[in-house]
């Protein structure tokens, strides 16, 4: 049980890896500007202030969820909202520039953001309490995961965008994000059940 709560670590510092795709705004906002070039710099930096008021509202819930239902529940509703808001993002119109402004706040921003901040709560808060004498070392390691998922899967979404273009790769990264989370949370919940 001791190795396996390393394996859990492990795990849960891949999710939040994935989860750290979210800060990789900068990287889509480039191609959005060139698909609607009438949207402003400010109405495009709007859509990652939107997705981090409902990353920390997303937190919030998640605690709240946490103390009436698994955690599989809340990482797998996490990952619902997630795949809905990277599908919603790749059906926007080019040729409807103010609904697809509407859509890009609320897909990606409300969400994209609340789904990640669901995730990213649940998976700290559980994982954090399985190394109750190195609590630092796991949430450490977890939110190192959580700050190179910019960096690390941006590069990989950036040559996505260039091969298959923003809108698919917007749907490719969606069904990527809920299979890993919607796996990992199965498994950190069963890892869970069996160690109470």
């Amino acid at each position: 049980m001791e190795k396996k709560r390393y394996y859990i670590l492990a795990l849960g510092t891949l999710l939040l890896l994935f989860c750290g795709l979210i800060y990789a705004w900068s990287l889509f906002r480039a191609p959005f500007q060139q698909m609607f070039p009438d949207w402003s710099v400010s109405q495009l930096s709007l859509t990652f202030t939107i997705s981090m008021i409902f990353f920390c509202l997303g937190g919030f819930i998640s605690g709240r969820l946490l103390l009436v239902r698994s955690v599989s529940f809340v990482i797998s509703l996490s990952a619902l909202l997630v795949l809905a808001g990277f599908a919603g993002v790749s059906m926007i119109d080019a040729r409807e520039q103010e609904l697809a402004l509407v859509l890009l706040y609320g897909c990606y921003g409300v969400l994209g953001g609340t789904g990640i901040g669901l995730s990213y709560n649940a998976i700290l808060s559980t994982i954090g309490r399985l190394f109750p004498a190195q609590t630092g070392l796991a949430s450490g390691t977890m939110l190192l995961g959580f700050g190179l998922g910019g960096l690390v899967l941006g590069s990989l979404a950036t040559a996505l965008i260039e091969k298959a273009g923003l809108l698919t790769a917007f749907r490719l990264m969606g069904v990527c994000m809920f299979v890993v989370l919607l796996a990992g949370g199965l498994i950190i919940g069963r890892f869970v059940r069996q160690a109470s």
